[in-house]
C-alpha cells in the first residue's frame, strides 16, 4: 500500500509526465538545399530534423519520415519548394512517447519563396505557416495546397481536396480546389489552368488536370 502511495503521488509531480518529442524527420529526394549553420549543401536521403531551417537552392521535393516505433501516416506527407524557397522544420511528428496518434500537427513555415504540401492519403493535419498565419488541409485523403509568400503578402492556392487559411488576425477562410485567396481578396477566387500547370510543374505532375 505504502509502495502504490509513494508511486501515485510521483506521477503527480510537476515533470514527470511523458515528455513530448519529435520522431519526425524529412529527406531530401530531389534538387539541392541549403541548411541554416552547415557550409555544405544537404545530401539526398540525408535526415533533416525538426526545427531545422532551409534555403532551395533549385526547385527541390522532400518527403517525411518518422523514427516513431508505432504507427505514424507521416510517410504520406511530401513537400516541393521552388528555387529560393526558405522554410523552418517546425513541426513533424510531435508526440508523446506512448501516444499511438498524431497529437500535434505538421506544420512548416515559409519564410520566403513557394512551398507545395502534399498528401495523399489519411488525415494528418498538415500546414503551411506563414506571416504568423496558417494554411493547411480540411478533412481526410488526397489534398494539395501551395502558399506563396513575397513582398506583396500570402497567396493560398488550393490544388486538391478542401484547404483553409487561418491568418494571425481575422476570420478563418475555407477553400476548395481551384480556389486562391490573394491578399487583396475579400474572399477565394477561381485560377487559371496556367496557375494550376505551375503549381503541378513544380511537384512533378503529381496534381490531377483540373
Amino acid at each position: 500500500v505504502v509502495a502504490a502511495g509513494a508511486w501515485a503521488v510521483w506521477t503527480l509531480l510537476p515533470g514527470t509526465a511523458s515528455p513530448i518529442s519529435d520522431y519526425g524527420y524529412a529527406v531530401l529526394i530531389e534538387g539541392e538545399l541549403q541548411a541554416e549553420g552547415q557550409t555544405e549543401a544537404v545530401q539526398r536521403l540525408e535526415p533533416l530534423p525538426a526545427q531545422l531551417t532551409l534555403t532551395a537552392q533549385q526547385d527541390s521535393s522532400l518527403r517525411f519520415q518518422s523514427t516513431f516505433a508505432g504507427v505514424s501516416d507521416i510517410t504520406a506527407a511530401a513537400m516541393y519548394l521552388r528555387s529560393g524557397a526558405r522554410v523552418q522544420l517546425a513541426a513533424l511528428d510531435r508526440r508523446r512517447a506512448e501516444s499511438q496518434t498524431a497529437d500535434f500537427p505538421t506544420q512548416v513555415d515559409l519564410l520566403l519563396g513557394d512551398m507545395l504540401m502534399l498528401r495523399e492519403t489519411g488525415e494528418r493535419d498538415l500546414r503551411i505557416g506563414a506571416l504568423g498565419g496558417y494554411a493547411g488541409l480540411v478533412g481526410p485523403g488526397r489534398a494539395a495546397l501551395g502558399v506563396r509568400l513575397d513582398v506583396g503578402g500570402v497567396e493560398i492556392v488550393c490544388l486538391a481536396g478542401t484547404c483553409m487559411f487561418q491568418p494571425a488576425s481575422g476570420e478563418l477562410a475555407l477553400l476548395f480546389a481551384g480556389q486562391r485567396l490573394q491578399p487583396e481578396d475579400s474572399s477565394p477566387q477561381l485560377f487559371d489552368a496556367g496557375v494550376h500547370q505551375e503549381w503541378n510543374r513544380l511537384c512533378g505532375a503529381c496534381l490531377s488536370t483540373p
